[in-house]
């Protein structure tokens, strides 16, 4: 009896499109990421309104709230009602229509997967209003819906009066959470993305005539308003929105400050930069008065180059200076490089922070007052210092104290000229090969006389 033969028929199509590169083979630059993200829940899709021009959204701004709330009940996420969707179409319409007019937004830049199609077409009419074309592939009885129209209360109308100005730096603060944590938005209380939108909040949504409305559904409202509404467009622009010091003072100039509380944003990397260089700066001439001097050009230059560094683009086009390794090709390389620089660097830092920690002790008069907060004793960047390297922090507290007695005690003998003792200054320094720190970020110069 022979066997039958049996023929089986391969996939139509793949179940996953994946990319094609060699791995035994290829140049590294060739693979492509295989994680299937996903996108955005049909429901919180963008609805873009036609027939607008991006100034004129808020002219519409009933027909961005009728758009998303036709997306929500005709994809109905998860245990929700519908008066919850309601409330989430009135905070996902009202602050979209806010991004359109003030960052003229256009379909360049949507992730394309994350737009829904039009189902309203808006057209200027005589009286300088617009009237509404309903797209005819509606669900009729959500046409329906749409044809009764929103009737707002004056709560809801109160609400929408409230978002308008705190969904105006949405994208900018969303970009900064990018930036910081990886994602749009985080509910940990002590996450910096919580801690943006946290701010918002405390500016705008307690208002006796709205904050029952929002905390009815606080939870479900700062999903909407802080995750979903400003999701759809591109992370990228978000980013560079907030890198830009220009958006920040614009976004304080509206009256917006608590949106730009957090703005320019700056990798940890960066900001631990910039306090290390306000430290040396303050620094810088206390040593001086005691025959000693600090420099931080060179951690300067390099935070100039990183800071206007595009997260796009590669090496070639920025101009990195030689000395730099030439593995670093990226602005994330170039940033993990700052990191390792500081990291190296951190016991001299320590050091300078103790020796002006002292001087502040000392000379708390200086302070215009009782309310003057001295940033760099305040600074979280440098106190951390403290407990990373306590060694060298109270060194360089002992060095004020011996470099001020000597001072002093010169100055009782009528020296017109002194040099602080090269051992005070220069103990800290002995086990340290010459007095240049890793990549010259900082140097010191000892026994220089001063009047």
């Amino acid at each position: 009896m022979s066997a039958a033969r049996v023929v089986l028929s391969g996939l139509e199509d793949p179940p996953v499109p994946v990319p094609d590169f060699h791995l035994r083979n290829g140049d590294a630059g060739d693979s492509r990421s295989l994680l299937v993200r996903p996108s955005l829940p049909a429901g919180y899709r963008w609805v873009p309104v036609a027939g607008v021009f991006p100034e004129d959204a808020l002219a519409v701004v009933d027909a961005y709230i009728m758009s998303a709330l036709y997306q929500l009940e005709n994809n109905p996420p998860a245990e929700t009602t519908a008066s919850g969707r309601r409330k989430m179409a009135i905070v996902l319409g009202t602050s979209r229509a806010v991004m359109t007019r003030y960052y003229r937004l256009t379909y360049t830049d949507f992730i394309g997967d994350e737009l829904a199609a039009v189902v309203i077409n808006a057209r200027p009419a005589a009286n300088g209003k617009f009237t509404y074309r309903l797209s005819a592939t509606m669900r009729a009885d959500l046409r329906d819906l749409m044809i009764r129209g929103l009737a707002l209360t004056k709560e809801e109308q109160a609400v929408m009066a409230t978002l308008v100005p705190s969904s105006l730096g949405v994208l900018p603060v969303q970009g900064y959470s990018l930036i910081m944590t990886g994602h749009h938005y985080l509910t940990e209380r002590n996450s910096p993305s919580r801690r943006a939108f946290a701010a918002i909040e405390r500016q705008f949504w307690n208002d006796n005539a709205v904050k029952n409305w929002f905390a009815e559904d606080m939870a479900v409202i700062q999903d909407c308003a802080w995750h979903k509404s400003g999701h759809p467009v591109i992370p990228s622009i978000k980013e560079s929105m907030a890198r830009e010091e220009r958006i920040a003072a614009m976004l304080r100039g509206a009256g917006v400050g608590s949106a730009a509380s957090m703005l320019p944003a700056m990798e940890t990397q960066l900001r631990t930069a910039k306090s290390y260089l306000a430290l040396m700066s303050a620094v810088d001439p206390l040593l001086k008065m005691f025959g000693g001097s600090a420099d931080a050009t060179e951690l300067s230059e390099m935070v100039g180059i990183i800071k206007s560094w595009p997260p796009l683009t590669t090496a070639g086009s920025v101009g990195v200076p030689e000395t730099w390794p030439q593995s670093v090709e990226t602005r994330a390389q170039a940033l993990s490089f700052l990191g390792g620089i500081l990291a190296k660097n951190a016991a001299k830092v320590a050091y300078c922070y103790g020796f002006y920690c002292a001087f502040a002790e000392q000379n708390q008069t200086l302070w215009a007052g009782e309310a003057t907060t001295d940033i760099l004793r305040t600074s979280c960047s440098l106190a951390k210092l403290k407990s990373q390297s306590l060694s060298p922090y109270l060194e360089g507290l002992q060095a004020y104290s011996d470099c001020n007695a000597a001072r002093n005690k010169k100055k009782l003998e009528g020296a017109e000229q002194w040099c602080c003792d090269s051992v005070i200054l220069g103990n800290f320094f002995a086990g340290w090969s010459g007095n240049n720190f890793s990549f010259s970020c900082f140097s010191f110069h000892n026994n220089v006389p001063i009047d």
